[in-house]
């Protein structure tokens, strides 16, 4: 006798679901167009975004300063950029970049400034003498330079005499500059070429019957610096430009 299969109701339930689903279509969805004004707006949004983007990568690479386009378009004023000038002018009495002492003489009724490393030293007759650090050091040992025994100095003397204007056309072997003072005073540098060293003076009306005069002993930087390898010292020389900026800021009181 043939053995019945029995077939389970899941099964059956399963097979029906098989057979009406690949008879049956699925349900069509129908979709309305996007708005055109949705579509300008996305555009615009787009746009928008894409620009941004490409002016930070534009600012970016190129690493723009706008501190230094600021400064183009407004510059600082000389008068206010002291960082970029450390040497004083005629109408500062303090150099920025050292700190300066003042030397005042009683006898004669002037001050000016100098470096506070310097020292100063009068003689009898009240004439003063500035001295760069280690100067007698220099002056005492035994070199084969041309600054052996040179103490470099600025000193001042007054003459007896009136002050005359110079002709400032120079030579080959001189030349002329005027330097105004603190007290806006125009005095004449004079530098006459020699050897060892060439000779530089400074002349400045002091009052009808006197000029105020002023000396620089220098032994050049090349000499200074083979003296400080040779030592082991720190000795500076009196140079010109120090030179200059003291007597831009000489006083002349009027009493």
């Amino acid at each position: 006798m043939e053995e019945k299969k029995e077939v389970s109701d899941f099964e059956q339930f399963a097979q029906g679901q098989i057979q009406n689903t690949g008879q049956s279509n699925p349900p069509v969805v129908s979709r309305k167009p996007m708005p055109m004004w949705l579509k300008i707006y996305l555009l615009v949004i787009g746009v928008i975004v894409i620009a941004c983007l490409g002016g930070y990568i534009f600012f970016a690479k190129n690493d723009l300063d706008l501190a230094k386009v600021t400064n183009l378009i407004s510059p600082t004023p000389e008068s206010n950029s002291a960082a970029a000038h450390p040497s004083i002018s005629s109408s500062s009495a303090k150099p920025t970049s050292i700190a300066w002492k003042t030397y005042t003489s009683a006898t004669y009724n002037f001050s000016l400034m100098y470096p506070s490393d310097w020292s100063t030293v009068e003689d009898v007759n009240k004439n003063v003498y500035f001295y760069p650090p280690e100067a007698e050091l220099i002056a005492h040992t035994t070199q084969n330079t041309p600054g052996s025994g040179i103490s470099p100095n600025i000193s001042e003397k007054v003459l007896d005499k009136p002050f005359i204007k110079q002709n400032l056309i120079g030579t080959s072997s001189a030349s002329v500059e005027i330097i105004t003072t603190k007290d806006n005073l125009e005095g004449y540098l004079h530098i006459v070429q020699g050897a060892p060293f060439p000779q530089i003076y400074f002349d400045l009306p002091l009052n009808e019957n006197q000029t105020l005069e002023f000396n620089l002993t220098s032994i050049g930087k090349k000499n200074i610096d083979a003296f400080n390898k040779e030592h082991h010292a720190k000795a500076k020389d009196a140079d010109i430009n120090t030179f200059r900026e003291m007597l831009k800021t000489i006083y002349i009181s009027k009493q």
